[in-house]
């Protein structure tokens, strides 16, 4: 039962790390929105973009929150496209790959979380009494496979 709950949670974690990964291909055309209340701070809403190459995570105040739920926005998915987004809001576009810190949130580029999720689904696999070839080998070829997509792209 253990060993399929760390299968199960393998499959998550790589199905995550390709999700990502294809978020990223999408970001160089689109821009990606969504809104999502938080259950932590009740009053505060969490911003999630998917900009150019990288992934903003930002914590949201009091009255941007209350304009979201007010206007039935939580939850909501939104896309621009980049043909449609004005040149002052390009710019605020945090630069390509770098990491940093908002004044309520971070950045960071999109081949992170991939390669974080990637990682997470070999520790999985990974966690066992015993450590065999079959298991060093599965978890490099994953971690292969997955840089050279970050190559790739």
């Amino acid at each position: 039962m253990l060993k399929a709950l760390r299968y199960t949670l393998a499959a998550i974690c790589l199905a995550a790390s390709v999700g990502c990964l294809a978020l990223w291909w999408r970001s160089h055309a689109a821009w990606d929105f969504i809104n999502v209340p938080s259950y932590v701070y009740r009053t505060r809403t969490v911003n999630l973009q998917s900009m150019p190459g990288t992934v903003s995570v930002q914590l949201l105040d009091k009255e941007a929150s209350a304009y979201l739920a007010a206007n039935n926005l939580l939850w909501r998915h939104s896309v621009a496209f980049e043909s449609t987004i004005d040149d002052r809001l390009l710019s605020l576009i945090h630069a390509s790959g770098a990491f940093g810190r908002l004044s309520y949130g971070v950045y960071f580029p999109h081949w992170y979380a991939a390669l974080v999720f990637a990682l997470a689904a070999v520790a999985a696999i990974r966690i066992g009494r015993q450590f065999t070839l079959r298991s060093a080998l599965v978890g490099m070829s994953v971690v292969a496979a997955l840089l050279g997509m970050v190559v790739a792209l």
